[in-house]
């Protein structure tokens, strides 16, 4: 997921950078240091229940502990065999049949087999798990009906565990990015005897059995999460870095300083983790990494929150916004669409343009002249520098133009996901990333059977768009009905796109293996000193 759900990050307490008078800085890393692979991961993750999570943070954690059927390489352009040893698709698209390999094991020695993946998929479609990204498999037959509660009989789902080492899975219509799909942190497998013994508990670091290169060794709460290499991991042998300690907390000494002494390795997939003009500074040193991502950062309005849930108003408030001002203090891209510039053959929907006039017209026709009357709105932020500069500046236009009383309140990263996820917000700023090279990712968290829906907006014509996109055979078709889906989104104005993120970090030269790509998917098994 990156899936960046709210794709935040924090703010660092940073020390200046110099280095004579360059700025770079050589990042010594001593033979000592070699040992352990230490990085800045983001915020506290919510969870790493691969069932569970909403957040990028704990994706990114999950991925590395956990391994499904298939796996990003390097570069995240080709899928590479992870428990799937190999796999064929049938003549029409709709029948994959995955051979496990019989050497996967779990952490315990027990065998990983295809009706642990089954029974995962099956816990994320249960309505009563909530799993927040349980649409991501809507396209195998049957899983719509069971997670939206049409149906109990676990048999009609299309994912079937034929024999211990053989997983066929049928789709409802061919899905050309179906196999990226599996790569996903949402169709990770877990072990299920595990589940049941510990229930909840069962992702603590004394009870939690893996599958991946990985296993949990430590969790300091605010501090870091520590992972060791996994000897019962099947690829164990080419795994190169033995010890990773993934930060969930700045360095005490700012994290550019970290760096320049050697004592992190990676400023991280947190991409906003430090502040845009110290990015500047740095821009020179051999470490330096910067490109577009497919992330995209919006504010969502809590339509089931008075008066919010008018569409006047919120496309008042969607004409009254400066794109170029919210997108300036992180040196990101301003943007009017929600599914950001880079997925080939995709071309975004138009949303609702700057226009002050017009903007104050919808305001005087929803009863609100000049903005008199209109009750106090507040834009609910994390703590990222960032965000915050940025969601005061959408603060200062609604005020200077439509007259209405806005104020900015700042929450940690946790409390912020866990209020939007519950409702509790009246405007907040959003985030998405990529999980898959595919429009509709950006979209189906709208539709208003998903449970991670952050603007509590449902939509009809919407949700037929969409479904019916993910039916057609033909690419172009699939990218027309995206296209009207999005615009119509747009217009209905649940939320506001704001920019286009650039992804930054600084990564040691003693690290190999590490490359850059649009999804952000780093996988620590491709890395090594």
């Amino acid at each position: 997921m990156r899936l960046f759900y709210c794709c935040c990050t924090v703010i660092f307490c940073l020390c200046a950078w110099s280095c004579g008078g360059s700025g770079s800085s050589s990042n010594t890393v001593s033979e000592a240091q070699q040992t352990e692979f230490v990085y800045y991961n983001g915020p506290e993750p919510r969870t790493i229940d691969p069932g569970l999570l909403t957040d990028s943070y704990g994706a990114f954690l999950a991925l590395n502990l956990f391994e499904g059927l298939t796996v990003w390489d390097a570069a995240a352009k080709t899928l590479l065999p992870g428990v799937a040893k190999s796999w064929s698709v049938s003549d029409d698209q709709l029948t994959y049949t995955f051979h496990l390999r019989q050497d996967a094991r779990w952490s315990d020695g027990s065998p990983v087999t295809a009706s642990h993946f089954v029974k995962a998929w099956n816990r994320v479609l249960n309505p009563d798990t909530q799993a927040g990204f349980a649409t991501l498999l809507y396209p195998i037959r049957g899983a719509r009906q069971l997670h939206q509660g049409a149906t109990t009989d676990a048999s009609t789902f299309g994912a079937k565990a034929i024999d211990n080492y053989t997983l066929v899975v049928e789709l409802d219509a061919p899905i050309p990015y179906f196999l990226s799909l599996t790569a996903d942190a949402v169709m990770l497998p877990i072990n299920p005897d595990c589940l049941k013994k510990h229930g909840w508990a069962w992702t603590d670091p004394e009870n939690i059995v893996v599958n991946g290169p990985y296993k949990l060794d430590d969790w300091q709460i605010g501090k870091w999460v520590d992972l060791k290499k996994n000897p019962r991991y099947w690829d164990t042998n080419n795994v190169q870095l033995g010890r990773v300690r993934a930060l969930t907390a700045p360095p005490g000494e700012g994290i550019l300083e970290s760096y320049k002494s050697g004592g992190l390795h990676w400023t991280g997939p947190a991409t906003q983790a430090v502040n845009a003009d110290e990015w500047v500074k740095v821009g020179s040193d051999p470490g330096y990494r910067s490109f577009e991502s497919l992330t995209t950062g919006y504010l969502v309005i809590n339509t089931e929150a008075p008066p919010f849930d008018q569409l006047d108003i919120r496309q008042a408030l969607a004409h009254a916004v400066d794109r170029e001002a919210a997108a300036a203090p992180g040196q990101r891209v301003a943007i009017d669409h929600l599914v950001p510039k880079g997925l080939g053959g995709y071309t975004p929907a138009q949303g609702l343009q700057t226009d002050y006039e017009l903007a104050r017209k919808l305001l005087a026709d929803a009863g609100y002249p000049g903005g008199k009357g209109f009750p106090p709105v507040e834009i609910a932020s994390d703590t990222q520098d960032a965000n915050v500069k940025a969601m005061e500046a959408v603060a200062k236009t609604w005020r200077d133009e439509l007259g209405i009383e806005v104020n900015v309140y700042v929450r940690e990263w946790r409390i912020h996901s866990s209020a939007m996820h519950e409702g509790n917000f009246q405007v907040a700023r959003f985030a998405w990333a990529a999980d898959y090279p595919d429009p509709s990712n950006f979209m189906e968290i709208f539709l208003g059977s998903s449970p991670l829906n952050p603007a509590h907006h449902r939509d009809s014509v919407f949700d037929d768009f969409f479904n019916e996109a993910q039916l057609t055979i033909d690419p172009a078709s699939h990218n027309r009905l995206l296209n009207s889906a999005e615009k119509r989104l747009l217009e209905l104005a649940p939320i506001v796109p704001l920019y286009q993120d650039t992804s930054r970090s600084l990564l040691s030269p003693a690290i190999k293996g590490f490359e850059d790509n649009v999804l952000n998917m780093h996988l620590l098994k491709h890395l090594s000193f």
